[in-house]
């Protein structure tokens, strides 16, 4: 800017004042016609604001000067003209931060890689940033890793029996609800609008306890959770019933296996499924509700004595049932790991201080559809993996981001198909080897189990017959024989088979 200074200062001092006398000022000699005198500069700013550019060079690289204002041209290709924040990224010569978000804006020669226009030449990976590898050319995506085709693990004992609920259910879970430290079952069987609560014997012989009515009968499919939301020692349970209007979700208050059901509280219409955690991290039990009809998590936030918040919709963008809610980020506050609507892609939202469920990452897998998404530590480094199931056509594929750090995970994932499609489930340790294993349900007469291999990633498959479609909310992993090992407990839509799987994988 000191170019135009300089010139209209020149403009004033090259005036028509006269030398010899004293009371002449730079508006010149008041006799003297000011716009026929040939001294006169017409171009000279007499007046307004001091120009920012004369000519062209004014501007900097790729600007233009068009009175006196600078505008940024299209020399840097065929991306037409750059914005001002941008139109460095095309110098290869300006120490400026080369900001871009495509290739494309960098030039010849340059890469975007990380928000930043980088040259192509390289010795190494480790020139390239994450994502990149160094080749003759430069620096290129790193090429997906080819999906392994998990082989079928080799046949393996497992002691299958199989009992019955009183009607068929749509959801249920394993837990100690009447405090003799063995799992118990509760089911929401929507045909008769009620929770059944079946005992264990310690042995694994369930017997039925009682039916607790949380709406009419053929009410729509349930959904439920548990957890001690009053802090007295017993797991409570929480259901929402999904086709009842006006929607509601029910806490059934526990005392020693007799459940008081609680009066409805309002949420967002048509939820597919409920979650006990904690959310905001004050050590209390909150409730999230999944509602598929407006793709929202309501949260109402627990007081640690039974009390809630009215529900509040925290979460505002379409995220798909399948969901799961677990600590990934090791902060002590509960993460929403969410599918999205569309598919293609799920995202992580972070628990914590208000604003609840904040965006943390996305992770995208093209052609994908119908999704769950998982969070577990598979290679027992202490930092969880994130874990996409989805179907193939008619296989099935499982994704793997490895944890490397609190809230971070690598970039490239590992790619594992099966023979079966793979609808949603869950992550359970089922054996002594290490490492967490996959369980799945497959939407076909069948359950998929994949042993982990203890190094973020899986070994090979099981499949177990069921005599119905498996459904990921009938699923359910404990001890329920109290023999030390894991138990697979699954359910069959349409059907009140409960069928109980001791692999000795």
């Amino acid at each position: 800017m000191s170019f135009p200074i300089l010139g209209l200062i020149g403009a004033f001092a090259c005036g028509p004042s006269s030398p010899q006398d004293p009371d002449s000022s730079t508006t010149g000699d008041p006799t003297t016609d000011p716009t026929t005198d040939p001294t006169t500069d017409p171009t000279a700013p007499t007046t307004g604001p001091i120009p920012e550019c004369r000519i062209d060079e004014d501007c900097g690289y790729c600007g233009y000067c068009y009175e006196g204002i600078c505008g940024q041209g299209s020399c840097c290709g065929a991306q037409g003209s750059q914005s001002a924040r941008t139109h460095w990224r095309c110098s290869t010569t300006d120490p400026r931060p080369n900001y871009c978000y495509s290739d494309a804006e960098c030039g010849e020669g340059y890469l975007c890689l990380e928000d930043q226009c980088t040259p192509v030449t390289c010795s190494s990976d480790a020139d390239c940033g994450d994502g990149y590898v160094c080749t003759r050319n430069g620096c290129v995506p790193t090429p997906p890793t080819p999906p392994i085709p998990l082989p079928g693990c080799a046949p393996g004992m497992a002691d299958i029996t199989t009992w019955n609920l009183g009607n068929a259910p749509t959801a249920f879970l394993l837990a100690d609800l009447d405090g003799d430290l063995d799992l118990d079952l509760a089911a929401g069987t929507p045909a008769a609008g009620s929770i059944e609560i079946h005992l264990n014997d310690g042995a694994g012989n369930f017997t039925l306890a009682g039916a607790f009515g949380v709406g009419v009968k053929d009410s729509g499919d349930l959904a439920l959770a548990a957890g001690d939301v009053d802090a007295d020692g017993d797991l409570d349970l929480a259901v929402v019933t999904r086709q009842v209007a006006p929607t509601s979700l029910r806490l059934l208050v526990n005392d020693k296996a007799v459940f008081t059901v609680g009066e409805p509280r309002p949420i967002a219409p048509m939820p597919a499924q409920v979650f006990i955690a904690d959310v905001d991290g004050d050590a209390a039990l909150d409730l999230l509700a999944l509602s598929e009809s407006g793709q929202t998590v309501g949260v109402q936030l627990g007081d640690g004595k039974g009390g809630f918040s009215p529900e509040q919709l925290d979460l505002l963008t379409g995220i798909a049932p399948r969901a799961s809610v677990t600590d990934v980020t090791l902060d002590g506050a509960a993460d929403l790991l969410a599918p999205s609507l569309n598919g293609g892609s799920f995202s992580i939202w972070t628990g914590g201080k208000r604003p609840l469920l904040n965006p943390l990452n996305m992770f995208f897998a093209a052609g994908t559809t119908t999704m769950a998404v998982l969070g577990g530590d598979l290679d027992l480094q202490g930092t969880p993996e994130l874990v996409l199931l989805h179907p193939l056509d008619a296989t099935g594929m499982v994704r793997v981001w490895s944890g490397v750090g609190p809230g971070e995970w690598s970039t490239d994932h590992q790619r594992f198909t099966t023979s079966r499609p793979l609808t949603g489930g869950l992550l359970a340790q089922l054996d002594s080897s290490p490492g967490l294993d996959l369980i799945s349900a497959t939407g076909q007469a069948s359950i998929t189990v994949l042993p982990g291999d203890g190094a973020g990633g899986f070994s090979c498959e099981h499949i177990f017959d069921l005599p119905a479609p498996s459904s990921p909310a009938l699923l359910a992993v404990g001890d329920v024989d109290g023999d030390g090992f894991q138990d697979i407990v699954a359910g069959a839509l349409g059907t009140t088979d409960i069928v109980v799987i001791r692999p000795l994988l």
